[in-house]
């Protein structure tokens, strides 16, 4: 069984020598949103965050992706955050392997864990 797809089975996959890690950086999920600039000044918006589901015993806000948005006064930007398959993985001790966490992955948009302005799941 290949990497992705033993991923996608929830089956975990060691990143052993020899092995195509690189398939754990291809793009596996990406949001993109907009961001507002209500204000007189220009500015710049960082946005961020996931949320493993609880069966991962992760913290509840994880810093997986972000960007930089520069936004000028009373404008309106597009941004868009890309996660791999990596990103959305947590490490099966057991396994001794990366794996998908069972339950839903959800994802929060926002200056800072404290200030989430946009939620969503993620199709995994």
């Amino acid at each position: 069984e290949d990497l992705i797809a033993a991923w996608e089975n929830g089956k975990a996959s060691p990143i052993a020598e020899g092995s195509s890690s690189a398939l754990w950086r291809e793009p596996a999920f990406q949001v993109t949103f907009k961001v507002t600039n209500t204000g007189p000044v220009s500015g710049m918006e960082i946005p961020q965050y996931i949320h493993f589901p609880s069966s991962a015993s992760k913290p509840p806000s994880v810093l997986k992706g972000f960007t930089n948005v520069e936004i000028s006064p009373s404008s309106t930007e597009q941004a868009s955050i890309t996660l791999s398959r990596y990103d959305l993985s947590i490490w099966d001790v057991v396994a001794q392997g990366w794996c998908k966490p069972d339950g839903q992955i959800s994802f929060s948009i926002g200056a800072s864990s404290r200030d989430f302005r946009l939620q969503g799941d993620i199709p995994t």
